[in-house]
């Protein structure tokens, strides 16, 4: 099986850019992001996070501590966080287990796919 996890991509005419970061800077990143009602456990520490999508810059940043189905999981995750933010649902974007069930929907469609239908767009 192999999943892609894409550098950019477009929604709603935003670039949307994933960058790989330290732990060191992805705590920073969600302790400057998050509003404090959401960091139920205080300040975001290093290794705390396994990533995060950034709504203002339209960006997702995963930690360079994951690989392979961690990677692939925390990226479809983030990218769910992008999409709910985009619709306006930041009522579900916030919602952590929507979004985690989301993800593993989706993971779960991308490994059991078939051969692909060429489809002009």
């Amino acid at each position: 099986m192999k999943v892609h996890i894409y550098r950019e991509f477009q929604i709603l005419g935003h670039k949307v850019v994933t960058k790989i970061v330290t732990p060191d800077e992805l705590a920073a990143l969600v302790n400057k992001i998050m509003p404090p009602y959401m960091q139920e456990d205080g300040p975001s520490m290093p290794g705390d996070e396994a990533g995060l999508y950034d709504h203002t810059t339209h960006t997702i940043y995963l930690s360079n501590t994951l690989a392979g189905t961690e990677l692939i999981q925390s990226w479809l995750h983030e990218k769910q966080h992008c999409l709910l933010y985009s619709a306006g649902r930041t009522d579900l974007s916030e919602d952590e287990d929507f979004v985690d069930l989301m993800a593993e929907l989706e993971f779960q469609s991308l490994k059991t796919q078939k051969v692909s239908i060429k489809v002009s767009t």
